[in-house]
């Protein structure tokens, strides 16, 4: 099945990081070096077209 879905560039603003519980990187045995970058978006109004089988 596939949907078109039409919207505007995401417009993205710095954030602050206040707590992070990073147990599922450990699980997942993945590295992660430096801090995270953290990005918000308010959002945007998005179009989706009927679904249609592919």
């Amino acid at each position: 099945m596939h949907a078109p879905v039409e919207h505007e560039p995401w417009v993205l603003h710095r954030a602050e990081l206040l707590h992070l519980d990073d147990e599922l990187v450990g699980l997942g045995r993945l590295s992660v070096d430096g801090p995270p970058q953290v990005l918000w978006s308010p959002g945007v109004r998005v179009r989706i077209g009927p679904p249609q089988r592919l």
